[in-house]
């Protein structure tokens, strides 16, 4: 087993420090992302998966597109503002629009 994984997913206690000091720097990086774009869409065209495939890279690509920071949290991409969140789901939304329109 690497030596990541043993850290990561093993039960030694001698890895004990590791993970709590990775558990901390990764908190404190987080911290400041708190505003919520969630990045699970239901299918609204009715072929294919439940969930729409384009939704997750379309709002990270707004995001990208406005300049603006953010991190991917499970299912939600996350911002340091509730304006920058706004702005990037307004964006997203359009672009959204108009792909399906396009298709």
């Amino acid at each position: 087993m690497s030596y990541s994984k043993r850290v990561l997913f093993g039960d030694d206690p001698a890895d004990d420090a590791a993970r709590r000091h990775i558990a901390e720097t990764t908190a404190k990086y987080l911290e400041p992302f708190q505003f919520k774009v969630p990045t699970r869409r239901r299918n609204r065209r009715k072929v294919g998966p439940y969930w729409d495939g384009a939704w997750p890279s379309i709002v990270a690509a707004a995001a990208k597109k406005l300049n603006i920071d953010s991190v991917q949290i499970n299912d939600q991409r996350c911002f340091k503002t509730q304006k920058d969140a706004d702005a990037v789901k307004a964006l997203a939304e359009t672009t959204f629009q108009a792909q399906i329109e396009r298709s």
